[in-house]
């Protein structure tokens, strides 16, 4: 008892994320009579249409790692492309167990300094990343509004709103991870800042040292951005890449739409749908967007299916794009633990 009680203390929030995914799910079932409509659908369930989508979950993941591998190869230039996709389901896993997948970044950066790269060089790639994916995002979500806005705004109501909003928030995010890369000054500033502040409340004992090795951390952190800046088709590959990520993962409901047996929406509506979900739901502060997540899918893609069978499309989704991602990414991260740390030697730099 405990035990239990110490391990629910550590991951209340996660604990809290999956209670509200499977609680939201249950409770649009009951009110939709979802699994009297579950029953009706399996005896005439389109499996192929389901390993279709399962398909392409698994593009997804080896299209994100395709994107870290592009970034890392400057760097490490033997690396293998399987040591970025065990680094890409750590970032996988971590990102739905955390609020608002603040612990997947973070963790990516922990998993290539196992593999040999130093914590500056891994920092300054996971933010490049990330930028670039949020700038790929942000031109995915336009394509699409421009696209299906008459469309949506019949069925949705506040739908302007909701998808503006999350643009502009997505705007001022890239705006501030470019900011914290190339401006060097500001940054050291900050992070003077904080060690300041650690010493103050005693979390951290000699504040001179701790600056020297921060130090170090942004000389390594900020030519590692340089260089991978510099290069424009490098970027350029890694947001195409990340734009067939998207695509891959968007694409998964129409994939459950058709092995219902439904036909007759056209791909891109539900892709459409599909993206509107994901940036409704990016805002929900608890791990998974637990609850948001569910929300949104039923608020986008209930159009798309008859009375009863949003609620098992839903259910089917997220075991495909959530649970899924925790399962393999706990399987990838426990791998990831018992590599040898050093297992690719770093680019040689100049002084």
């Amino acid at each position: 008892m405990r035990t239990l009680k110490a391990f629910l203390k550590k991951n209340w929030m996660i604990v809290l994320g999956l209670t509200l995914s499977v609680a939201t799910i249950l409770t649009f079932f009951l009110l939709t009579d979802g699994i009297t409509v579950l029953k009706e659908i399996s005896k005439s369930l389109q499996y192929g249409w389901l390993l279709v989508a399962a398909g392409f979950v698994l593009l997804q993941w080896a299209f994100d790692s395709l994107s870290l591998h592009t970034l890392t190869l400057p760097h490490q230039p033997g690396r293998r492309y399987f040591s970025s996709f065990i680094t890409t389901m750590v970032g996988v896993l971590y990102s739905n167990l955390t609020p608002s997948a603040t612990g997947g970044q973070p963790m990516q950066v922990v998993s290539l300094n196992r593999q040999g790269m130093d914590t500056g060089t891994a920092t300054s790639v996971v933010v490049v990343k990330t930028m670039l994916n949020q700038i790929a995002i942000t031109i995915y979500a336009l394509v699409m509004v421009v696209w299906e806005l008459p469309y949506f705004q019949q069925y949705v109501s506040n739908f302007s709103f909701i998808v503006l909003f999350a643009m502009a928030v997505s705007m001022l995010f890239i705006a501030g991870l470019l900011l914290f890369t190339i401006n060097r000054k500001l940054t050291t500033r900050l992070g003077y800042w904080l060690v300041h502040q650690l010493h103050r409340m005693r979390l951290c004992k000699d504040e001179q040292r701790l600056r020297d090795k921060m130090d170090a951390t942004f000389k390594n952190y900020f030519a590692s951005a340089g260089r991978l800046g510099s290069s424009f088709f490098r970027c350029l590959a890694v947001v195409v890449f990340t734009l067939l990520q998207l695509t891959c993962y968007f694409i998964v409901p129409y994939c459950l739409y058709r092995s219902f047996g439904f036909y007759g929406e056209s791909v891109v509506r539900l892709i459409a749908a599909a993206t509107f979900v994901y940036f409704a739901s990016m805002f929900v502060p608890v791990p998974g967007s637990s609850g948001g997540a569910e929300g949104s899918f039923y608020l986008f893609c209930s159009p798309f299916f008859p009375a009863g069978a949003a609620a098992p499309a839903m259910l089917i989704w997220r075991l495909l794009t959530y649970y899924a991602g925790i399962l393999f990414g706990l399987a990838f991260t426990a791998m990831d633990k018992r590599r040898a740390a050093p297992t690719v030697p770093p680019a040689q730099t100049e002084p």
